[in-house]
């Protein structure tokens, strides 16, 4: 993971950095950190981060105006103030942290660190690596399991639904006898209704009903 830290304070950089550095010693994760105070000097670097945290007042200018400009990381805003929180998220910033609330701040890259686990994580289908962020469900017809990816198929014979359930992060969850759904691709839950985000409609069956929706309220309060 490649982090950039732009901010005029340089003592903040230390603050920031350390926290981070704690956060993450216990993944089982590769990751650099780089700190600017200069945004030139970070716009010439910009496209190597995958997330940058990003200060709303740099001096003279505005850090939304630079967001705008930042088109392949995600942004965590930082600043000292609560009042710039509804402009900082016309740019869907992943987050925005206050620099004065340490909590927030381990709690918000905790939380950025299991976003970028879901997003990097793949699994072997047909002797593809394919992202789990990019499938939507698996289902199971008599003896081919099929991996759905927003318009794909991928038939196959071998594992079952029930050996391939067991490879797939607390995010997977199976709603009946022949469905596994990823969370993060559903777009609504009504009863027993599961709308996914490409507009498919899956049935979760009555066993399984609780368990869909404890999920699914997870997954809004980023919990899963």
């Amino acid at each position: 993971m490649n982090i950039a830290l732009l901010d005029d304070n340089i003592d903040y950089h230390q603050f920031l950095s350390n926290i981070i550095h704690d956060v993450l010693k216990s993944e089982d994760l590769t990751y650099t950190i780089d700190c600017f105070s200069d945004t030139k000097r970070f716009m010439n670097k910009c496209e190597q981060y995958d997330v940058v945290f990003l200060d709303v007042e740099l001096g003279e200018e505005n850090g939304i105006d630079i967001a705008k400009k930042i088109t392949q990381s995600d942004i965590i805003f930082v600043s000292s103030h609560k009042n710039y929180v509804f402009h900082a998220f016309h740019v869907s910033p992943f987050s925005y942290i206050l620099k004065q609330d340490e909590k927030q701040a381990r709690s918000e890259i905790k939380r950025y660190v299991a976003y970028y686990k879901h997003m990097h994580q793949s699994i072997t289908i047909q002797n593809q690596d394919i992202l789990l962020s990019h499938i939507s469900y698996f289902s199971q017809y008599e003896h081919d399991r099929i991996t759905h990816i927003h318009s794909k198929e991928i038939i196959e014979k071998g594992k079952t639904l029930k050996e391939i359930h067991a490879l797939l992060p607390k995010y997977f969850i199976q709603i009946n006898r022949s469905e596994i759904i990823n969370m993060y691709h559903v777009e609504n839950v009504k009863r027993d209704v599961v709308l996914m985000d490409d507009g498919t409609q899956l049935y979760a069956s009555r066993r399984r009903e609780k368990i869909l929706m404890k999920a699914f309220i997870e997954m809004l309060e980023n919990k899963l």
